[in-house]
């Protein structure tokens, strides 16, 4: 045969270049020109690369190929690729990008047209042949001139690449399908058998009951119906069958379980009258097998001994089991791993979450409770931890009473998939008693003594440079260096959640064998610890080993060593997540009540089978019932380590030494929508508490994030979780603990956005990032021209941290900002200076998305205000944060009233800044005002500069000054008298929501006046209005959640009574101190009006 011709070598992935034209159909039965002859879609090895879909073409003539695209692949063939007359043309997974899905999926072949040419949807069950999928087989067309939509013309053998298929032949296999049979019959009840037969006309079943010959029994057939009946049988009895026809035009045979299936037969095993509160597990292997596989000690991984497992009456012919463990394999009641045949997967409703192919039956034999297993794994899966289920089962063999087991699951694919690790490159660490203590020389090891140490479960195609640099650099950095290293590439909270969880149940046999790393598909490496065996307080002994009965709490905690585990515990900030914790762990996990109850659970579950158990295997040293054993974990370790951890160890800062609040001062601060060059989605949840929270489990609607188990914040540290669409998160954030990624997707155009605790509850400001003015715009408002005016200035909705800078369009944004906001979901208004140019345009450009509001509040007279270009003058952040109580000297022309923005930020708590005489005592008033660490607000304020052209700035809380003067008032334009507080509500009752409060000045005069809002019991606004007038659309203050303090200034017009009003939308205390007023004429205070709104775009 020939092969594909030499132009197909340069064959590219060409896809873009072919126009996506309308797909039309083909024709099922008509034979192409150029098919699809062979399928490599799941190598052994699991290496992309080495599958290959192959093309056969069926003609005496050349066909030219250019153009041709492979759908799945995304392959297309370069111009002038061409396939010789009856040659081959093979694509490999090296020439496209991704990989054939090993589930199935269905692949067209369609011309440079885009007409599809031939066709498949294969599958990996069922009637497509299962050894193709992983096992050594590619899937291959048996007649290439008969369709390939019917599975009948596809066989799996071993790949034949490039060459004529080995399955090769003319027509159809004779095809079974629809087989059904009586499940789970009576004792003595015929188990009917009724299948639709293809491409034959006659039939044989052929059953065998255990292990005896093999029955044949010819078939009724009737069209395409297929019958027959197997007498019935004794009750436990396995019974086996399998269906065979010979085709009568090409004398192939057509069997059932099909060419290409795990399994020889199917079937079902005969009903009998045992109950249990346990699933029950049935095995079947002859005696003379089962004595071969129970004194073999020296298999691994997937090989086996033969064997037919079974569940509720569905069988798995051709399994396969095989004895597990370590020191466990000399016990002399056995762990069994088994496997199930492929194309087949057990599925025990409300018990299994998903099908398994594969399981570990684990004896319990050490453990003469039944129960730490199964307990531990729970307490596992509960912290959050991607580890095994487990649970207990009665296994019985051959129909007899075998033992009491623990199902485990095993850390397959499957479980990979489940816990988002099926791009992870996975280690299993010191398996076979070669410990992997990730000592500074196993960097050096050959790829075979390096895995013997650590075992490569995922990729093993690869090479293992990744973990070499990760053993090199752990054991070449320490103090802040290694932690900074760790921040960056470990997936933090994997190692201190799995660290407290195993201080938790007292796991110490790990951290030099039995647990994974994995490196994520995001360049991080995290930790799964394994086998709960010697857990809550068992302990490996140096005399007895395994089989040392005593329960106790061990000495301080033994944590694993190492270079990556070390700093977990001896670093002054690492080691703080890790304390919090095993707080939260112990309060969760280990309350005495609730374990005692599920172990009264489980020892009622489990009471008669471990009493049978018991007669059969008996049990090491001291004779002690399982109800006994079962009571002891709580009399001799739960108890006594609940009350160490939270008293002794809590008490000595062991631990956190007190509770976190049920509502946790977290919030989340900051959402990012869309990807920003290198920056991915995220959203970022900020910790403003002085003390470690855990926000393990908490949640946020939306976006199907659950927050990692293990994900402690420090005291004003924030953690992003990005899009798991994105690439490496490699120091991708060096702003925040990097927590991880979720699966969903904020939507583009915006979405509400809650964190939850674990219990549902909301936490923090609700986030609506719904179509918010995008980050880095420009939004225009227009005046009167070449006039100077007070706006004020609104950012609500916020994404993020940010600012708003009023501006002349199309500038640059400066260094000055009018309004600062330092986290999502807020709402802030500042009062701003706005020069309006000669068209009587100007800008507000606003640094993170955000919705913006501007209202004017009036004019300045022409001549009564110099609206100079923003100066600034102070910026303390070039120096250290000025301390409380300090002030902070600014300078501007000698006796001149000024405008100006101050700002504070990075804040140490609450506390305000209050602009004042150098030589005055702060207190009375304050311009500024702030509620928490870690803020940033801004506010304008009326100075006044002496006549050495000074003022000051005093600072009540340790926080960063800043100051950007907006303008002076003309001599004369404005009278900046002493400030005078006109209300403060404090000494009362706080005003109700929608109430006026009144306040007093100059009857018909225009002021400036600082108006501030404390203690608000929620979100709301202050609005200043003429008393009795309704309130309108625009605020002057706004506050986003209960408890904030917020300051503002306020353009007030008083009435010919004297009087103005503040509206409050929230029941909060009020504040307003009087600035100065402006002198007649000098400002048309104008009824506000609304200049821009994007909320309404």
């Amino acid at each position: 045969m020939q092969r594909a011709l030499v132009a197909l070598v340069a064959a590219s992935s060409c896809l873009t270049s072919v126009p996506l034209l309308p797909i039309a159909s083909v024709d099922a039965a008509a034979p192409a020109v150029v098919v699809l002859n062979e399928l490599h879609y799941h190598p052994g090895d699991d290496n992309p690369a080495a599958e290959f879909v192959e093309l056969h073409n069926t003609t005496g003539g050349q066909v030219d190929v250019g153009g041709w695209c492979i759908s799945g692949t995304g392959f297309c063939f370069g111009p002038g690729a061409a396939i010789a007359a009856n040659g081959f043309a093979v694509v490999t997974g090296s020439m496209y990008s991704g990989a054939l899905s090993n589930g199935g999926e269905r692949i067209r072949l369609r011309d440079a047209s885009g007409t599809t040419v031939d066709e498949l949807t294969y599958a990996d069950a069922g009637e497509w042949p299962a050894l193709a999928d992983g096992d050594g087989h590619s899937l291959q067309r048996r007649d290439p001139l008969l369709a390939g939509t019917d599975p009948a013309n596809w066989l799996s053998a071993p790949p034949t690449i490039g060459v004529k298929n080995g399955v090769a032949g003319t027509g159809l296999i004779p095809a079974w399908k629809a087989v059904t049979h009586t499940v789970l019959p009576a004792p003595g009840q015929p188990l009917e058998v009724t299948a639709t037969l293809l491409n034959a006309t006659t039939a044989t079943l052929i059953y065998r009951v255990g292990f005896g010959v093999e029955v044949l029994v010819p078939m009724n057939v009737s069209g395409t119906t297929a019958t027959a009946s197997i007498p019935g049988q004794a009750a436990g009895a396995l019974v086996r069958y399998r269906l065979a026809s010979l085709s009568p035009t090409n004398g192939t045979t057509g069997t059932w379980p099909r060419q290409g299936d795990g399994a020889t037969y199917t079937g079902t095993t005969v009903a009998t009258s045992v109950t249990s509160r346990l699933p029950r597990f049935e095995w079947f292997i002859s005696d003379a097998t089962y004595a071969q596989a129970a004194n073999d000690l020296t298999l691994t991984g997937d090989d086996g001994y033969p064997c037919v497992f079974a569940y509720n009456g569905t069988i798995f012919d051709g399994s396969k089991a095989r004895v597990k463990g370590q020191v466990s394999r000399l016990f002399p009641k056995k762990k069994w791993k088994m496997v199930l045949p492929a194309g087949h997967t057990l599925m025990i409703p409300d018990v299994l979450p998903e099908p398994v192919d594969e399981f570990a039956l684990h004896s319990s034999y050490a453990d003469k409770s039944f129960l730490r297993e199964t307990l531990a794994a729970e307490m596992m899966i509960d912290a959050g931890m991607p580890a095994s289920q487990a649970f207990p089962v009665r296994l019985e063999r051959n129909g007899a009473f075998y033992g009491l087991y623990t199902y485990l699951e095993q850390q397959d694919g499957t479980w990979r998939d489940r816990y988002g690790l099926d791009d992870s490159v996975i280690y299993e660490v010191g398996g076979g008693r070669v410990f992997g203590l990730l000592a500074a020389g196993d960097a050096n090891l050959s790829q075979t003594s390096l895995r013997t140490k650590y075992e490569k479960e995922t990729f093993e195609y690869q090479n293992d440079d990744a973990l070499r640099a990760l053993i090199r650099t752990t054991n070449s950095l320490s103090g802040t260096s290694l932690r900074n290293w760790i921040s960056a590439n470990v997936n933090v909270p994997s190692v201190v959640n799995a660290i407290a969880a195993s201080v938790v149940i007292q796991h110490q046999d790990w951290g030099h064998k039995n647990y994974r790393l994995y490196l994520d598909e995001h360049g991080r490496w995290g930790t799964i610890p394994s086998d709960y065996d010697l857990v809550l307080g068992r302990r490996w002994s140096n005399t007895l080993g395994a089989l040392d009965s005593t329960v106790y709490v061990g000495g301080s905690f033994e944590q694993p060593g190492g270079p990556l585990f070390a700093p977990f515990w001896f670093d002054p900030l690492l080691s703080q997540l890790v304390r919090r914790r095993i707080r939260e762990l112990t309060e969760q996990l280990l309350d005495p009540t609730t374990v005692a109850a599920r172990v009264a659970q489980l020892n009622e579950q489990v009471r008669a089978e471990a009493a049978l158990d018991r007669q059969i295997w008996g049990t090491y040293g001291n004779d002690e019932s399982p109800d006994s054993a079962g009571n002891r974990i709580m009399s001799s370790y739960v108890t006594p380590q609940f009350n160490r951890i939270l008293g002794t160890f809590a008490g000595t800062g062991r631990v956190a030494g007190t509770p976190q609040p049920a509502v946790p001062a977290v919030r989340i601060s900051s959402v990012q929508r869309q990807p920003v060059f290198s920056v991915p989605e995220h959203v970022v949840i900020a910790n403003d508490s002085n003390d470690t929270v855990d926000i393990s489990g908490f949640s946020i609607d939306g976006i199907d994030l659950v927050v990692p188990g293990g994900t402690v914040l420090l005291a004003g540290q924030s953690v992003v979780f990005a899009s798991a669409e994105a690439g490496s998160l490699v120091g991708a954030f060096s702003c925040c603990l990097m927590g991880g990624t979720y699966s969903g997707d904020i939507d583009d155009k915006g979405e509400v956005l809650t964190l939850r605790t674990p219990d549902g509850a909301a936490i923090g400001a609700t986030v609506d990032t719904g179509n918010l003015t995008p980050a880095n715009t420009q939004t225009e408002i227009a005046g009167l021209p070449n006039r100077s005016a007070l706006v004020s200035i609104v950012a609500t909705a916020t994404a993020g941290p940010g600012y708003l800078q009023v501006l002349p369009c199309g500038a640059a944004p400066g260094a000055s900002s009018n309004l600062n906001t330092d986290a999502a979901g807020q709402t802030r208004a500042a009062l701003a200076v706005v020069q309006f140019d000669a068209a009587g345009k100007a800008c507000i450009y606003n640094e993170t998305a955000t919705h913006v509001i501007a209202d004017l509040q009036g004019y300045f007279a022409p001549g009564a205000f110099d609206d100079t270009a923003d100066v600034r003058l102070l910026d303390t952040r070039s120096g250290a944060r000025r301390t409380a109580g300090t002030r902070t000297t600014i300078t501007g022309l000698p006796n001149r009233s000024a405008v100006v923005s101050v700002t504070a930020t990075q804040t140490a708590g609450s506390g305000y800044l209050q602009v004042l005489a150098c030589d005055a005592a702060p207190g009375g008033s304050s311009n500024l005002n702030t509620d928490a660490a870690g803020q940033t607000r801004a506010v304008l304020a009326v100075v006044q500069f002496d006549a050495a052209g000074k003022a000051c700035i005093y600072n009540e809380t340790a926080t960063h000054v800043i100051a950007d003067l907006q303008g002076y008032f003309a001599p004369g334009a404005f009278d900046d008298t002493a400030d005078v507080r006109l209300l403060d509500t404090r000494s009362g009752a706080a005003p109700a929501s929608g109430s006026q409060s009144s306040i007093t000045g100059n009857a018909g005069r225009s002021a400036l006046v600082s108006i501030s809002a404390t203690g608000a019991t929620a979100g709301g606004y202050l609005q200043v209005l003429a008393c009795g007038t309704a309130a309108g659309a625009s605020s002057n203050l706004n506050t986003d959640g209960a408890g904030q303090t917020i300051a503002n200034l306020a353009a007030v017009q008083f009435g010919a009574d004297g009087r103005a009003c503040v509206f409050t939308s929230a029941s909060t205390h009020i504040i307003a101190d009087l600035q100065g007023y402006f002198v007649a004429g000098t400002f048309d205070d104008v009824a506000d009006a609304r200049l821009v709104d994007t909320r309404t775009r």
